[in-house]
């Protein structure tokens, strides 16, 4: 729930600010989140940035370029390709199963039940398109490869963590969501969308907040 409320809101807030000038204001926002529930814990600041080099790397792929590809796509996709840019970005689960397949061997996988759910995740692309859509070459083709690109980076890296045996609190969101928002304020500049920004609404500033405080920052 909190990955789908998580995509929803970068999805209005890329309409209302721009996809990249959004992104780089809202993981902000959660970062500085997240810098203060740190400081109510009595913990150090250090230990958000304190890492393993393999999950910085990992987390850099997995995390920082996974959101900031995928807040691309939905700024950039044609309003009738937004919710199939959501479904393959939502093949992620499916991608965890085949990696896990190879990535994790202690682990023994039934492969019965394993493969109908494969079938079952890609069959749910092709349902939810419906016969008349399936056909159809999408108006951009870039958003659909970004959003597919994403789910499978987002997937590699939960695989990794696993892999691993790192824990949750060493996963190094804080970490990664300040690459992410270094990142997303230079393609914004590179984009034009700084010097484009329309005014900061009360509503755009709702989804900055909601956004930054709600799925990245808690």
């Amino acid at each position: 729930l909190r990955a789908v409320e998580q995509h929803a809101v970068n999805a209005r807030g890329a309409r209302l600010l721009g996809p990249m000038a959004y992104l780089t204001l809202m993981t902000a926002t959660g970062v500085i989140t997240t810098v203060v529930l740190q400081r109510l814990r009595g913990r150090s600041f250090a230990d958000l940035f304190r890492l393993p080099v393999r999950v910085m790397a990992a987390g850099f792929w997995g995390v920082a370029v996974y959101t900031l590809i995928l807040a691309l796509a939905f700024g950039i996709a044609p309003d009738r390709d937004v919710g199939q840019v959501n479904l393959l970005n939502y093949l992620w689960p499916v991608w965890i199963v085949l990696l896990s397949a190879v990535l994790i061997r202690d682990e023994q996988m039934r492969m019965l039940p394993t493969a109908a759910g494969i079938l079952l995740g890609f069959a749910g692309i092709v349902v939810a398109r419906g016969p008349a859509e399936l056909l159809r070459s999408p108006e951009n083709p870039l958003p659909l490869l970004l959003a597919l690109l994403g789910g499978f980076l987002w997937a590699l890296y939960s695989v990794l963590l696993r892999r691993w045996r790192i824990p949750a609190e060493l996963g190094g969101t804080a970490f990664h969501f300040t690459l992410c928002a270094l990142m997303a304020a230079a393609v914004a500049a590179s984009r034009g969308e700084w010097r484009n920004l329309p005014p900061v609404g009360a509503e755009a500033l709702f989804w900055i907040l909601f956004g930054g405080i709600g799925p990245v920052g808690l």
